[in-house]
């Protein structure tokens, strides 16, 4: 049984390099103005002083108690930062990060309604990128993968045509992601975990030499003193029913069924409406016929991969 992680899971699948995805399910939240770096480094996982301006940095947003509020991409451009995540968390990750702002000379909106995101295998020619007013960022990933954000009115489908490149369905960059461990927090499963559980140390996701940030003294003593009970592994399912971000998973344990994890993300895999991988948050000592509900007699069994 081997856990899944950002340095040594095998992934083979990938983008075609002429191929790019609209990551339509994605939104961005933006942070700007005199105190903004300061703002972000005492409430963010990651160093804000390491975030640049041509690659994504992965980060989180935890409560006191070291829980993950948001997950996100980080990156700077025009002297403001911009966090990429789940639309539907947009909300989620605003409200909790207007408790600390007002402190501070920032301002934070969601620009989601400005800008398209793309991602793609290929790295675009950066004249073609600039003469767009494009950006371009390294994607934290196994493989080359890069992602282009653009106003929307210039990153459109025109622009895909006129570029020669072909439009792939977002479950294939998803899938991806799911394959290389790489999570993601949505409204129902924000305040459920613990960095740890879902890997974020080893995505680099945390930075333990950056100083104090909301959550850091019980993310700290989990990853110096503490004894982990829960890990994040790949799986895979057999099913024709949709698996939910926060839907337990049941295992039979000490002679009844009992809730023995979470499902994080997942995927549907392509040309099997049946077959779908995930990421699931499981008890290591439990990680045995994991299964998706009370009934064991008649249900589908995860597969660790």
């Amino acid at each position: 049984m081997q856990q899944t992680n950002h340095a040594d899971h095998d992934c083979t699948s990938q983008l075609p390099d002429d191929c790019i995805v609209r990551l339509h399910d994605d939104g961005i939240l933006q942070v700007k103005g005199q105190d903004a770096k300061r703002f972000l480094q005492g409430q963010l996982t990651c160093d804000i002083e390491k975030v640049v301006s041509d690659k994504l940095t992965l980060g989180a947003h935890c409560n006191p108690q070291g829980r993950i509020i948001s997950l996100f991409y980080l990156f700077m451009h025009d002297e403001a930062y911009f966090l990429i995540m789940p639309h539907s968390l947009i909300a989620t990750a605003t409200t909790a990060l207007k408790k600390y702002i007002a402190f501070y000379r920032a301002e934070m909106s969601d620009v989601s309604d400005v800008f398209n995101l793309m991602g793609t295998m290929k790295r675009i020619d950066k004249a073609n990128a600039l003469n767009h007013n494009f950006i371009l960022l390294s994607f934290p990933s196994i493989h080359s993968r890069f992602m282009l954000i653009g106003k929307k009115e210039m990153l459109n489908e025109r622009w895909i045509k006129e570029s020669n490149l072909t439009t792939v369905d977002a479950d294939t960059w998803k899938t991806i992601n799911v394959k290389e461990g790489i999570p993601a927090i949505y409204p129902a499963t924000s305040t459920q975990f613990l960095p740890h559980e879902i890997n974020l140390p080893q995505l680099n996701a945390i930075d333990f030499d950056k100083g104090c940030y909301t959550g850091q003294e019980i993310i700290a003593r989990m990853h110096y003193r503490g004894k982990l009970k829960k890990k994040m592994y790949c799986a895979s399912i057999e099913t024709e029913s949709p698996l939910i971000a926060g839907q337990p998973i049941y295992a039979h344990i000490n002679h009844e069924t009992q809730v023995a994890g979470t499902i994080v993300d997942w995927s549907q895999l392509p040309n099997n409406h049946k077959q779908k991988i995930a990421l699931i948050v499981i008890n290591e000592v439990d990680a045995k016929n994991q299964h998706l509900s009370p009934n064991e007699n008649h249900d589908a069994f995860f597969t660790l991969t």
